[in-house]
């Protein structure tokens, strides 16, 4: 079973060059699962995690002379998987009729992990994901870091060019080793 709920209050506002928005958010995700083999060893695979958090958020966007924006996006959370701060930055610049230039970075987090094991071949043809994570799994918050930077070119009506190089890392992803060929991670 798997039980999520939430809620979003915000407010925004247009400033001269640019605008505002801030807000606050709830989170609550159950997952909790059992399952029984039909082997005669009669394995069991349990899963039970909860995650809850608030936080709060704000987005400022601005413009600066005859192209230029920037938008900064940050996220204050704290919860049953602890606490952290997640900004989203982006800047970019209009050359010309027809072209731009872009960079970003963002630092993101997962609380619950798929245990979908990518090797079996029950999991390619039945190819569903079993969640996992939250407090009293064991599973820990997935983070990544994000940077990017590209071109965007639109020599024509209708035509777009666009070329990007990014750089991303990933900690505490729960990757599996699994022991056996089943659909899902039982262990390693």
């Amino acid at each position: 079973d798997r039980a999520e709920w939430g809620g979003v209050v915000s407010a925004a506002w247009e400033l001269p060059r640019g605008s505002v928005e801030a807000g606050a958010r709830a989170l609550s995700d159950r997952i909790d699962y059992a399952a029984r083999s039909v082997d005669p060893d009669g394995s069991a695979l349990d899963v039970d995690g909860r995650a809850r958090s608030v936080g709060a958020f704000g987005k400022l966007a601005r413009r600066w002379g005859a192209g230029g924006e920037a938008r900064l996006d940050l996220l204050a959370e704290t919860g049953t998987a602890g606490s952290r701060l997640l900004p989203r930055i982006r800047a970019s610049w209009r050359v010309g009729e027809g072209g731009s230039l872009y960079a970003e970075y963002a630092h993101t987090a997962q609380v619950h992990q798929s245990l979908r094991n990518p090797e079996s071949v029950v999991g390619r043809v039945f190819p569903t994901e079993l969640y996992a994570g939250g407090e009293g799994s064991g599973i820990p918050v997935a983070r990544s870091r994000t940077g990017a930077a590209g071109v965007v070119a639109i020599p024509w009506a209708g035509a777009r060019l666009q070329v990007e190089g990014y750089a991303r890392t990933f900690d505490d992803l729960a990757l599996v080793a699994p022991a056996e060929d089943g659909p899902f991670a039982q262990g390693s």
